[in-house]
């Protein structure tokens, strides 16, 4: 992790834990992967975007909850039994096609939430503005995240 930056949200320090910064091309663009077309069979509702994959931010596997800025600012808040699970490979670091469908008692996959935040990191990131990963431990992050949510409306926590 990085050291040193510290934020304070709802009376709770949040440490910088990553600067996200997707894979780029030769041209310096970052990458993007689309797995399926619109209308295809059980997508969930962002299973047809494109995506990124960026490296996976070194975390602690401890609960807590995480905000995400751009440009310092606040855009999304969430909460993970386990930090580096969730940004790791197999989370928002990178969207793979089992993701991108409707979540079912059969198959239990489906993350219609890391769809919807990887897409929005590449859009943030096409446009040449900064991502930011901050963490805050605790094990009790479904009623930090809900304060901060509550208290701060982040934008990407919204839903349409």
């Amino acid at each position: 992790m990085l050291a040193g930056a510290e934020r304070v949200w709802c009376g709770h320090q949040f440490i910088l834990a990553a600067h996200i910064q997707p894979d780029t091309d030769a041209e310096g663009e970052p990458k993007q992967t689309q797995h399926f077309s619109p209308g295809a069979p059980n997508l969930n509702p962002y299973g047809h975007l494109a995506f990124c994959h960026f490296p996976t931010p070194d975390l602690p596997r401890t609960s807590g909850v995480y905000g995400l800025t751009v440009d310092n600012e606040l855009v999304y808040v969430g909460k993970a039994r386990d930090l580096r699970e969730v940004w790791g490979s197999r989370g928002y670091a990178q969207i793979f096609p089992s993701n991108c469908f409707r979540k079912t008692k059969d198959t239990g996959k489906g993350q219609s939430t890391s769809c919807r935040i990887n897409h929005r990191i590449l859009c943030v990131a096409r446009n040449g503005l900064t991502i930011d990963l901050w963490i805050h431990e605790t094990t009790a992050p479904e009623s930090l995240k809900a304060t901060v949510v509550e208290e701060l409306d982040p934008p990407w926590n919204r839903r349409p």
